[in-house]
């Protein structure tokens, strides 16, 4: 199942797909990443986006990639939710929240959940303009050189490699 979401990432990156679906993906995978999951909230927003149209492909190889990199972070994510979750000004909104039917599932009062909420929103924007130019930059000077490269030729012999290429054709003929 990996190797076929690596494919369809791969015929995205090369096909018709317009680059900003791929970077809203690579900004939802991000965001994800942050927010220790499964929880109520999280399950929420993952399932908003699959309702928007972004490429699945790259948000669930970045959230899979980044997931193991997040816990070296906790320690500042928690600092950033413990200022959201203190902070006089909500702190009142907060104690209502928590004492509604559904706002205790969502865990939001948890300062890993706030505050990489927090930090995923900051960083949408500038994942999403990141992706946007490596995209970009990656079709218009990247993309012929690897494909019509020896590298190329030699990865194919591969048995994994020419297992995923193989994957990739199949849905590049079903993407058209």
């Amino acid at each position: 199942m990996f190797l076929k979401t690596i494919a369809k990432t791969i015929v995205a990156l090369n096909a018709n797909i317009k680059p900003s679906q791929i970077s809203a993906g690579a900004a939802f995978g991000v965001m994800l990443a942050l927010i220790p999951g499964p929880n109520l909230f999280w399950v929420l927003l993952l399932l908003l986006t699959f309702f928007l149209k972004i490429n699945q492909g790259i948000e669930l190889i970045l959230m899979a990639l980044l997931a193991a990199l997040v816990p070296v972070f906790d320690g500042f994510i928690h600092q950033i939710g413990f200022a959201i979750i203190s902070f006089e000004p909500v702190h009142g909104l907060f104690a209502f929240l928590y004492n509604s039917p559904v706002f205790p599932f969502l865990k939001l009062n948890n300062t890993l959940v706030m505050g990489g909420f927090a930090l995923g929103l900051i960083l949408w924007v500038p994942v999403f303009l990141l992706f946007n130019m490596l995209v970009n930059f990656y079709r218009k000077q990247i993309r012929d050189r690897i494909i019509t490269g020896k590298f190329v030729d030699r990865l194919k012999k591969l048995p994994l490699i020419g297992k995923l290429i193989e994957l990739v054709e199949k849905f590049s003929v079903l993407a058209q």
